[in-house]
Parts: structure tokens; sequence; C-alpha cells
């Protein structure tokens, strides 16, 4: 957006200051975590199942070896569950339960066709947890790739199959992206400190 009010709308640069949306911090945490056993949750978040990408997730968990990991979907489309499955039909924005489902996950992935911003992103974070995405609109202000996690091309369920399994296998590197995935939340994503940043700006304006 910064880029585009420079080129196209012809805004100074010296005015733009980018301010993104941002999670409660202190309900949105991660939880302590021991030593991993069992299979390895896999956590979806998206109304529109399909144009958030639910289908080519869906594809690339068919395709891990069995019992190696297991999928929740918390979305309002009508998805019919299966071996290894959850769907969650009815988990409402920033509810104690929804939260508890992000702490209780191992990974995030939002593969997405169209992105404004990436909200179900940050909250992942928020939670330590990696994300694998893909690379479309404000994801890639979110997802660091290789660092707090993996950002794919759109339309690659091979690519998520192999990131999928690089994060199953490796629970330290998955450990260490979802650290990082919070400390970038932490500095960029905070919704408190957002909202005072732009009510400085607001009294800055007009003292």
């Amino acid at each position: 957006v910064r880029r585009s009010l420079i080129a196209d709308y012809g805004v100074a640069a010296d005015r733009i200051t980018v301010i993104p949306p941002g999670v409660d911090t202190a309900r949105w945490q991660p939880r302590p975590r021991g030593q991993h056993s069992g299979r390895v949750q896999i956590l979806f978040v998206g109304g529109d199942f399909y144009r958030k990408g639910g289908e080519k997730l869906l594809q690339a968990f068919r395709a891990l070896p069995a019992g190696s990991a297991q999928l929740a979907l918390v979305t309002r489309s009508a998805i019919e569950p299966g071996e290894g499955v959850t769907v969650y039909n009815t988990l409402q924005p920033n509810s104690p339960e929804l939260i508890d489902l992000y702490q209780r996950s191992d990974l995030f992935v939002l593969p997405t066709n169209a992105e404004a911003f990436g909200i179900a992103a940050v909250e992942a974070g928020a939670a330590g947890l990696p994300v694998i995405a893909t690379n479309v609109g404000g994801v890639s202000d979110i997802v660091i790739d290789n660092h707090t996690g993996f950002l794919l091309p759109t339309n690659e369920a091979d690519q998520l199959r192999a990131r999928l399994l690089t994060l199953i296998e490796d629970d330290a590197r998955r450990v260490q992206m979802g650290d990082a995935a919070r400390k970038q939340v932490e500095l960029h994503f905070d919704a408190r400190k957002n909202a005072a940043r732009i009510l400085e700006l607001l009294v800055a304006q007009h003292p």
C-alpha cells in the first residue's frame, strides 16, 4: 500500500507511516511446550475454505505419511471431517475456544488464493506457531520466509507437502520458527502498541 501511494498517487514518502493491524498479545500467547509426543497438529483458519486454499491443504495433508499429523479446520464452509481431520464451524473470533485451539496446535497453514492482510497468520504467530502460507497480498508483511515460517507460490500442493514434512519431522526447527514468529508479532503486530502509535500521530497532526 505504501509503494502504491507513492508510485500511483504521488504521495510524499515522508507523509506515510505504516501501522498494521494487530492482536491483543496479552490474550494471544503461546502455551509452554514440553517434549512433543504423538501426531503433529496442523491448524487452518479461514471463513471461506476454498478462497483460503483449504482444498490445497487437504490435498497436501492426505499425501503425508499416515499417522504423522492431524488437521484442524476452522471455517464457515461445510466441509466433511475425515481420517485425521477435525472440522470446527462455530468458533468465534478471539473466543477462548479459538485461542485454546491455536495454543494446542503445532503449526499453522494459510495457503490462500487472495489475501488483503491475513490476521489469522498474526494470531498464529502470537500463539508461537510457525506459519506456512502463500506469498500473496499482505501475507509477506507477516511471514518472514525461512525465519518465522515458509512462503510459497499459489497452487503448489507438492511444495506445501514438502514444507509440512519439514516442520513435522523437525521439532527443534518448528519450535525455533514459532519463537521467532512470536517475537515478530510482539515487535510489529501488538494491537495496543499500534493503537497508541495512531493516537500519537493524530495528536502530532492536531496539537
